[in-house]
């Protein structure tokens, strides 16, 4: 009888570390799999991290065209009209371009002095003013002179 009371609570020690040896198992490969997920999070968070550097570094570098075009309505007036703008990035600024036409050559030079006046463009610098007959001008563009001034200037652009 001993040994029957002796082997039946062999058996159950045996079923009961069984069951805490397949718990610690589960227990174990949960852990494991919660490791893995963490893993995958913190990848993916420097990911979103470097990503959001990069966008952050590119939003600071970028060119916010509406300021240029907004100050250069400031120096342009009801006598001319720009006809290109060409904007070149630089380390300090923007390098700009701008080519236009205008009634005379006063209304030029009143364009450069407004330019010259506005704090964002600096080194103003008038590359030429010449006079085109209208005759150079496409049939469909209506000119209020016979003659008008093309025109082309550079300056650089500072936004602070």
């Amino acid at each position: 009888m001993a040994l029957i009371i002796l082997l039946l609570s062999i058996y159950l020690g045996e079923n009961i570390i069984n069951k805490v040896i397949e718990n610690n198992e589960n227990d174990l490969v949960e852990v494991e799999s919660k490791t893995k997920m963490l893993e995958n999070y913190k990848n993916e968070n420097a990911k979103l991290i470097s990503n959001l550097s990069m966008l952050n570094k590119l939003k600071s570098k970028r060119v916010v065209f509406s300021k240029i075009l907004n100050s250069l309505n400031d120096g342009i007036n009801d006598k001319s009209c720009l006809t290109n703008l060409t904007i070149n990035e630089i380390e300090k600024g923007l390098d700009i371009k701008i080519e236009g036409i205008a009634y005379s050559q006063t209304d030029v030079a009143e364009i450069i002095k407004k330019m010259e006046e506005i704090k964002n463009f600096t080194n103003v610098s008038l590359e030429y003013a010449n006079s085109k007959d209208r005759t150079n001008y496409k049939n469909n563009v209506r000119l209020p002179n016979n003659n008008m001034v093309d025109f082309s200037f550079s300056s650089k652009y500072n936004e602070n």
